[in-house]
Parts: structure tokens; C-alpha cells; sequence
């Protein structure tokens, strides 16, 4: 135990460059204040931070043991010896308890580094989760507008075979050809191979230009002017999926009565389906952009609250919307 004894004191003297005979307590207090002048946060730049960690870690523990090597003295000593060390003592002890509280303060800031490291790890898979939601949900419904390989490949083939026969005849010799053999009248043979002339590519440039309309709009709705709109349009800080239907509805679907005709029935651009899907797409991206939670679920209807609500009216710019 002696041999401990001496390895202890010895190991602070030579930490301490000390050459002297000082007592347990007077090396426990140039130990403490040797510490106090190497703790990092007194350090600016990174590289001496990390020197200043591993000297400050190496001296707390050989604080501590002296620490106990004093406590061992005191059982040692009678009552009576200690008398003229009582305050000293107890001011060390004060003082190797900060300590303590300083190691268990340190491993938590540690460990709060390392939950904060992870958190914003999480945060960033979830923002990419999220906006691939997003994506996949626009592709979902473009592809549902967009004709299949091989409708694309039948139509181009019909289209082309038309064509040709109808450059190298005219529709009326090809109509009397076809009269031989057909139980249907010959005077319907003109219109009915004219109507395929036109049918077909109206058909090929139909799904060209719905598939093109409904990416436009899946891009539209997630551009920060669309949805500065829609929150100017709320109000209160709370809506619902019915709310986000209803503006998508009257910001999208033409006013004219013979645009929103051609759009809504012949081209099918705003059926229910589509605008439903579209408000998906909508919703998602404003939960991405954590522009929104949500709040409650109200039979079939989810509710949606906005964060910071009253900051929306205090500037038009879309940096203050957080986009």
C-alpha cells in the first residue's frame, strides 16, 4: 500500500515539475488550479481542443485518485489530528465533488453530441424518405395518364399502315375494295377509314398531351408561389384534405365553361381522381417541407395545423416560409 502511496504522490509531483515535500492537501490544490488552466473551453482552435480533452481527462482521474489517497490519510489520523484540517479538508472535498459533477456533465454534453449527431442523420433520411414519397406519388399519377409500351407501339403501327395505304390510294379506291367483301354499305367505307385516318393520331397526341399537362401540374403545386397562395387562402392556422381539394379545384380547373369542357371530358385532366391525387401530391410536399402536421383525424377528413402560422403574413418572401 506504501508503494501506492508513493506511486500517487509521486506521479502528481512529477505532473507538477515539483521537486519539494508538500503535503497531500497542498498537491491536491495545485493539481485542482494546474486542471482548471487546460480545461478546453479555453481553447479556440480544433487540434488544441483535443489535447486540452485528453490532458483535462488524464488529470481528473489522477485528481480523483489522490483524492482517495487522502481520504485514506484521514482514516489514519486520531480526531485530534485532523482538527487543524478540518476546513481544508472539506474544501477539498467540495472541490473533488465539482469535479465529479464536471466528469458526469461532460459524458452527458458527450452524449447529448451523439443523439444531436443522430438526430440530424435521422432528420435527413426522413427529408429523403419524404420527397422520394413525393416524387412517387407525381410518378404514379403521370404514369397513370401515360399510354403503356405497347398501346404506344399498336397505335404508331395502325397510324403508319393508315397512312401509307391512304398515300398510295385514295380513300374512294380503298373504300371499293373493301365494299367486295364487307357486309357494310360502301357509302359508309369513306367515313368510316377517314374517321381512323384522324382517330388514331388524335388518339397518340391525346395521351401525349395529358401526360404532359398532369407532369405541369404535379410541378406547379410545389412551387413555392403555389403554395404561398394556398396559405393566403387558409383562414385560420388549421385545414383539411376537403380544404386542399377545394382550392386545388379552383386554382386548376378553368374558368371558361367550353375550356374547362374540352379539358374535363375529352381530354380527362380534372376528374376527381386526378385532382384527389394531385392533393396528395400537394399535402406530402407541405409535410416535407415541414410546413405542416398533423393535427387530428375527422372521420374519413385528416386535419392539418400550420407551424408558425401569424409569420406567413409578416413578409411575402418565401425565405420566411422556410422553402
Amino acid at each position: 500500500m506504501e508503494e501506492l502511496v508513493v506511486s500517487v504522490i509521486q506521479k502528481v509531483k512529477d505532473v507538477l515539475n515539483i521537486k519539494e515535500e508538500l503535503s497531500s492537501e497542498d498537491l491536491y490544490d495545485r493539481l485542482h488550479d494546474y486542471r482548471s488552466t487546460l480545461h478546453p473551453d479555453k481553447f479556440l482552435s480544433e487540434d488544441q481542443k483535443k489535447v486540452a480533452e485528453e490532458k483535462f481527462k488524464n488529470l481528473s482521474l489522477l485528481l480523483k485518485e489522490l483524492h482517495n489517497h487522502i481520504e485514506f490519510e484521514i482514516l489514519n489520523k486520531k480526531p485530534s489530528e485532523l482538527i487543524p484540517y478540518k476546513k481544508e479538508i472539506e474544501l477539498i472535498n467540495t472541490k473533488q465533488i465539482a469535479v465529479n459533477y464536471e466528469e458526469k456533465i461532460q459524458g452527458l454534453e458527450k452524449n447529448i453530441d451523439q443523439k444531436d449527431a443522430e438526430i440530424k442523420r435521422l432528420k435527413k433520411e426522413l427529408k429523403s424518405i419524404r420527397s422520394n414519397k413525393v416524387d412517387e406519388k407525381t410518378q404514379e399519377l403521370i404514369k397513370h395518364y401515360q399510354p403503356s409500351k405497347g398501346n404506344l407501339v399498336k397505335l404508331g403501327v395502325a397510324f403508319a399502315l393508315t397512312l401509307a395505304i391512304g398515300v398510295i390510294s385514295r380513300i374512294d379506291q380503298i373504300a371499293k375494295y373493301l365494299a367486295k367483301y364487307s357486309p357494310v354499305p360502301a357509302e359508309f367505307l369513306n367515313t368510316a377509314i377517314f374517321i381512323i385516318i384522324v382517330l388514331i393520331p388524335f388518339l397518340f397526341l391525346k395521351s401525349y398531351f395529358e401526360k404532359q399537362r398532369v407532369e405541369f401540374l404535379a410541378k406547379k403545386i410545389r412551387t413555392p408561389k403555389f403554395i404561398q397562395d394556398f396559405s393566403y387562402s387558409v383562414t385560420s392556422d388549421s385545414f383539411t384534405e376537403l380544404d386542399v381539394y377545394n382550392f386545388l379545384f379552383r386554382k386548376l380547373v378553368p374558368r371558361n365553361p367550353m375550356i374547362r369542357f374540352l379539358y374535363s371530358k375529352i381530354f380527362i385532366l380534372y376528374s376527381e381522381p386526378t385532382i384527389d391525387s394531385l392533393k396528395d401530391i400537394f399535402i406530402s410536399n407541405l409535410y416535407n417541407k415541414q410546413f405542416i402536421y398533423i393535427s387530428s383525424t375527422k372521420m374519413l377528413d385528416r386535419m392539418f395545423k400550420i407551424h408558425n402560422y401569424s409569420s406567413i403574413f409578416q413578409s411575402d418572401d418565401d425565405e420566411e416560409l422556410g422553402f
